[in-house]
């Protein structure tokens, strides 16, 4: 795979039936090959008002990111799930950012007592006083974008189920409005000439250690900055060039694995660009007690057939919740849900 050779999927397309089909075959051999994507033409996106968002929040007080804090990180809050993190120094992940979700009814709505921290609202920053006021607009402009992404994550999943011969809405009856997916602002602060260990791999400084997303789909901005690759087939590691207006995707663990591996969850990473690094992911997630433990049937494409591909039953079913809290507890940030393991796993 040459530099700039990612495949890109252009939703303008969808405007004709000879442009869905032409897009079907390129969804397929996307996900099926490198694993990872540009995504053009989301209706209603603006990278520039993202990257101010994203710029305003990050420029606030510490104090005030702290008040929208995590219990993991202030003892005090009564969120688990949503709000801010910091920056944890010394650790071989290196940023801070601001996590929020779909509109929640609250803990209460939890099928579970250890799953009530996926129900929780949102947390949403102030103005700083004497500041010209725009937390507001913050908020307005985040929930605008989480749906914009939602919505384009939606479109994508219709693409795929076509690609394989499945009716639309295949992957996306697995959503719902309460849907768990994740819009995530996230700040890089430079490491500097203090080193931890951990944060050198093969000469290179590193923000983010190799992995590999664990849900379904997963849309980033990264507004230019330098940082982000990917694994080639070859083994050998990519840059992702960066294209104004587009969104690269990337496939996760459960979406590949409902696949029967054909989709390609690739593994990425983050490079220390020796400078600040800003980036906004939207990690798209299934409903809490949507069953995972499925597997989409081959595509009419390998199969040669006119059969339907549906998704199919793997064994006991296995909610999205629970393969969700599995999955986090990998990632730094996260770490204070273990505790919730054994329930989950006796759901």
């Amino acid at each position: 795979m040459s530099p700039g050779s990612l495949p890109v999927i252009d939703l303008g397309l969808l405007s004709s039936p000879e442009g869905r089909e032409t897009l079907h075959q390129q969804v397929y051999d996307a996900l099926t090959g490198p694993g990872f994507l540009y995504l053009q033409g989301v209706p209603a996106y603006d990278p520039d008002e993202l990257h101010e968002c994203t710029q305003w929040f990050f420029k606030l007080p510490l104090e005030e990111r702290m008040r929208i804090s995590k219990k993991m990180f202030v003892p005090s809050s009564s969120y688990t799930y949503r709000g801010f993190f910091p920056v944890q120094l010394g650790k071989q992940s290196h940023k801070e950012g601001f996590e929020m979700g779909s509109f929640m009814e609250g803990p209460g709505s939890a099928p579970y007592e250890w799953a009530k921290f996926f129900f929780e609202d949102n947390q949403w920053p102030r103005d700083p006083p004497d500041s010209k006021p725009f937390a507001s607009i913050f908020r307005e402009r985040m929930e605008k974008y989480y749906q914009v992404f939602t919505d384009a994550g939606m479109t994508l999943l219709q693409l795929v189920a076509g690609a394989w011969g499945a009716e639309k809405d295949t992957l996306t009856k697995l959503f719902g409005s309460t849907h768990l997916s994740t819009f995530r602002l996230i700040r890089y602060p430079s490491r500097g000439s203090d080193l931890p260990e951990c944060a050198l791999k093969d000469d290179i400084v590193l923000q983010c250690d190799e992995h590999q997303d664990s849900g379904f789909v997963t849309m980033l901005e990264t507004f230019g900055y330098p940082g982000l690759q990917l694994q080639t087939a070859e083994g050998t590691w990519q840059d992702v060039e960066y294209r104004k207006g587009s969104l690269i995707v990337n496939i996760g663990l459960l979406l590949s694995k409902i696949s029967g591996g054909l989709i390609k969850a690739t593994h990425h990473r983050v490079v220390d660009c020796g400078a600040e690094r800003f980036s906004v992911p939207f990690f798209l997630e299934p409903r809490f007690d949507a069953n995972v433990n499925v597997t989409l049937t081959p595509p009419a494409c390998l199969t040669k057939t006119k059969d339907t591909v549906v998704l199919l039953p793997s064994g006991k079913p296995l909610p999205y919740g629970s393969w969700l809290l599995k999955n986090l507890v990998g990632f730094i940030e996260y770490k204070s849900l273990e505790k919730y393991l054994k329930d989950a796993e006796n759901v």
